[in-house]
Parts: structure tokens; sequence; C-alpha cells
């Protein structure tokens, strides 16, 4: 039962505390915890197709608007970047761009490591965001404006999940929305009942007939109000002046141990529920029947919705921060009541310990794909965090970007693993992914060639930002080879505080908040990384338009390319 009490409660804390406020009032439009059953619309079935498209009819349409509006982010962002040679009028394309086509297609990333993940994320995000004047006058303020995708897992999916959901403010505001101040895994004087109520929350969705996991949640609260497609209805997604935001966890075997880096990864956006995988090409449902019982491709009785509850999902992509330690933490701590402890045994009898450690819910792909996808004959589906992988974990979410179809140019990969004995990156988390595309069947994903994490570390290559990618190549004007998206590697250093803190972390004071923030911020604004960013983001582009490299891009390239 002890693994029972270490994921459920432990799970159900990190949605407590994945804070969903404040923000927009619209998107509280969740009337209960519990999911319901409602008459399906007509026409609603999985949608399949393959690794290169088409685009989700909805996502596509949101990354076409967003791009349509970009050419003066572009002109404002060119012209602060210090660029020389460079013809800003003949960059930006005449009549509507198109992303990855017209104008370059980019996507931000903030890797797993837990609420210091949130921290150290949202420290170099903001180093990338034209709303804050310390970027802005770095010379890289203007990127976070540009990226088309923001893509997260386990803490970089709260960062990030939390961030749309509070309608995309400042990440320096995020930290008051955080409030890393108080133990995050004990009541709060405020909220003293937080428990008991996350056990009537449980209670609901048990007795509506759906099983329970990872569940425990504030039926009071915000968590338990919000909806992941509720996120298209803040203001900044409605008028496309954000990143389309993605979050992901690993599917497992029912009752097995068995993720590896070959499984599946399920997305949740705000718009559809879908796998992206050799083994279906790319399917999806929309998000708002995420727990509609499915068999190939067809609602198989009446649809569900409501199970796409935000702070259930975000907790599903993160969490692998269960751990006995911290439940042993948990259970002893004198704000525990033994009323308190007593409520959170008896809801979690609902668990089964197959249920335990991950997210279930029904799965929406049964019967597709039969010969190949392995969880066709599964009525359930099992997420876990989604770094979850053996022997390596994959803990930069990459996946999302390289698919074919989302044409993807640039990624900034910001890497906050604890890889080293004194917990930083190693650079595995990017090297895993080379791994993963050199088996059969997932040579349809472009990804560059990495060094092993043995070169980044001896090289230097952990403690600085490097370009990844075929573009770093002599011959990537003349190759055959495919053309892959340029990475800019950003790893947690120590700049001017330590970030090493542990992943299991749940407290941090004011001054360490502000540590990490100012350490992130130094990151992404040093060195020569306002003329050398901008130089990685209109590469591609200029590629297409024919257009050769300056002098000033190419010593950039040749000081921040690191080749295999």
């Amino acid at each position: 039962m002890l693994t029972s009490l270490v994921a459920t409660v432990l799970a159900a804390s990190l949605a407590a505390a994945v804070p969903l406020s404040p923000r927009d009032a619209a998107i509280r439009n969740s009337p209960s915890y519990a999911p319901r059953e409602v008459v399906c619309p007509v026409g609603l079935n999985v949608r399949q197709t393959t690794a290169t498209g088409p685009l989700n009819p909805a996502e596509a349409a949101y990354i076409a608007a967003r791009t349509a509006q970009s050419k003066m982010l572009w002109s404002t962002y060119l012209a602060g970047a210090g660029l020389t040679n460079f013809e800003l009028k003949k960059f930006i394309p005449k009549g509507t761009p198109v992303a990855g086509s017209t104008l370059p297609n980019i996507a931000v990333s903030v890797s797993g490591g837990g609420f210091r993940a949130m921290l150290t994320g949202g420290g170099i995000l903001s180093g990338l965001d034209s709303r804050v004047a310390t970027a802005v006058e770095a010379g890289t303020g203007g990127l976070l404006q540009l990226a088309n995708y923001a893509v997260g897992l386990s803490g970089g999916g709260w960062c990030l999940g939390s961030w749309a959901a509070a309608n995309y403010p400042t990440f320096e505001d995020m930290l008051a929305v955080w409030d890393f101040q108080d133990e995050a895994l004990l009541p709060k004087p405020s909220d003293p009942t937080v428990y008991q109520d996350a056990a009537l929350s449980t209670i609901t969705k048990f007795e509506a007939g759906f099983p329970v996991s990872d569940d425990m949640d504030n039926p009071n609260g915000p968590g338990s109000e919000t909806l992941v497609s509720s996120i298209q209805k803040v203001p900044n997604y409605v008028s496309h002046s954000a990143p389309f935001p993605i979050f992901y966890a690993t599917g497992r075997e029912p009752s097995t141990t068995n993720v590896s880096m070959l499984s599946p990864r399920y997305e949740v956006t705000p718009v559809a529920f879908g796998l992206n995988h050799p083994s279906v090409g790319s399917v999806d449902i929309p998000i708002e029947y995420l727990g509609t019982k499915m068999f190939a491709g067809h609602p198989t009785s009446t649809c569900v919705e409501g199970m796409e509850n935000a702070g259930w999902l975000l907790g599903a992509n993160g969490n692998s921060i269960t751990n006995p330690g911290l439940y042993v933490d948990l259970v002893t701590a004198s704000s525990i009541t033994p009323e308190q402890g007593q409520t959170i045994s008896s809801i979690l009898s609902l668990v089964p310990d197959a249920y335990a450690d991950s997210a279930t819910l029904a799965n929406p792909f049964m019967g597709i794909s039969p010969l190949s996808y392995r969880a066709t004959d599964d009525q359930l589906l099992f997420l876990l965090d989604g770094g979850a992988s053996e022997p390596n974990i994959t803990n930069l979410p990459i996946w999302p970007m390289i698919q074919p179809s989302r044409k993807i140019d640039v990624i900034f990969a910001i890497d906050d693993s604890g890889d080293t004995a004194d917990a930083y990156p190693s650079g595995v988390a990017l090297y895993i992914w080379s791994l993963v595309t050199k088996y059969a069947g997932f040579g349809v994903y472009p990804y560059p060639a990495i060094p092993t994490p043995d070169r980044f570390l001896s090289e230097g290559r952990t403690k600085r930002i490097s370009f990844l990618g075929s573009s770093c190549e002599p011959d990537h004007l003349t190759s055959s080879a495919t053309i892959t998206p340029l990475i800019i590697y950003i790893p947690k250093y120590h700049v001017n505080y330590n970030t090493n803190t542990s992943s299991s972390t749940t407290q941090y004071s004011v001054e360490e908040q502000q540590g990490f923030y100012a350490n992130g911020m130094a990151i992404a604004t040093g060195g020569q990384n306002k003329e050398c960013f901008a130089c990685a983001v209109i590469d591609a582009q200029q590629t297409r338009n024919k257009v050769a490299r300056t002098a000033q891009c190419e010593a950039c390239f040749a000081d921040y390319c690191f080749n295999a």
C-alpha cells in the first residue's frame, strides 16, 4: 500500500502545487472534478494520419494565425539584434507569411527537474521575453514572442502549463503565482482542509464510474475547475499572442515497469490528446472528449466530458517526484493531523496498486493499428512522467518538436537535468533522442547526431550554450543528408547562483527563487547570444531564400556549433 500512498498523495500535492491562479476567470469552467457522460457529437472519431501530416486542423489554424501577425515582431526583434550586412526588408516576406516556409518556425522547450526546472526555465525564458527590460537591453528579448510552440514535461510542463493557464504573464509575475515559500506538500494555514477536500473530489470521480489514480485535488480550488481545453479562452491565446503549448506523458503497459526510450509519448494540447509514434503515425481526438471509450476510431457508447482536468493532466506529465522519502516527510510532519491522515488513507483504498503510480484513463486509440500499436488491445492507458524511460530518462521534451508535420526550424532546449554528481546536466537528455531515432521506424523523425555525454562534459559544453543540427555541418548546403532542426542547447550552469538543488525539493525561499531567476536570465542574455541567437533563428530561412551567411553569422556558428 505504500506505493499507492506515495504516488497518489504526492501527485495530488503536485496538482495543488501547480497553481493555476491568478488567471482569467473564463477558464474556470468545469462544474465538477468528476467527468460526466454526454451525447457524442456527430462525426466524432479518431483522426489518424502519417507523421508528415497534415497537422491537427485546430493546431494548424492557431500556428497560421500566429505567424500571419508576426512580421512586425520579427522586424522589431531583428532590428535590435546587432546583425551586420543583413537586409531586414528582404527577409520579411511579402504577403501572408507561413511558418517553416517563408518565416522561421521556432519552438521553446523546458526539461523536467521539479520546481527547480520551473525556476530555471522561467528565468531563461525571461531572458528571451520582450516584456522584460533586461532582455531587451541584452538584445535577446523578443525571441519568446516569436516562438510558435512551447513544450514541457514534468517540471517544465508545470512551468509552461501554469504560465498558459495564467494567460502567459511574465515569469517574474509567475514567481508570485507559484508561491514556493511554503512547503508545497503540506497544507497551508490558509487551506487546512486541502487533503479532506482532495479526498472528496476523488470520491466524486470514483462514484461517477471512472478509475482514480493520480487524482487527489482540491475541489474548491482552481485546479478542480480548470480544463486544459479552456486555455483556448485566455485572452493571449484568443489573440494568438502566445506560443501553442504542448505537454506529454509516457505510456506504460498495465501492471508492468516496461518503460523504455521507445515507449509512446501521449501529447496534451489545448485542442487535442494525441500520439505521434511509428506504430500509428499520428492520431488524436479532441481534448474535450478525453475519457470516451473508443474502438477502431469510433465511440463505443456515450461520450465523456471533463476528464481533461488541468491539474490532473499536468500532474500526470510530471509524477516522477513520487518517492518514499518525500511521503515519510509528509506523514510525519506536524501540520498533518490524524484526521487528515485517516482521510488520505481511506481514499487511497479506492486506488488499485496497479494504477498507483500513473494517471489512468480510457484508451481512445484502442483497436487502432492492430498489427503495430502495442496498446491496441488495452482498454486503459497508464500515463507516467513524460521523462520516464530506461536506461536513461528522456528528460528533454524533444519528441513533439521533431514531428515532420510541424516543420520546426529552431528548438531552444532548456535543460535542467541533474545528471552529474553535483546535479547539473551532462547532455544525456539531448543525446538519448539520437539513439531513439536510429531505431527501425524512427528514421522519419529529423534529429541530428549528438555528441556523447562524455564529450559534453570533457569539452565544457555543459557550461555554455551550443548549436547542434545539420546546419552546423561544414557541407550543409551541398549534403544530401536529412535536414534537421537547429537545436539551441541551453544547459543550466552556475553564473551567479548555485541552482543544483534536488529535483524533489518542494520549498524555496524568496532569496532562492530570485537567485534561480537571475541565474537563468544571465544564461540567456550573456556572451554573444544577442547576435548569435539571431543568426541561429534566421539561418534556415536564409537558406530557403538562397542567401549566404554573413561573416558575422559564420563566426557565430563556428563558435557555438558542437558537431558529433
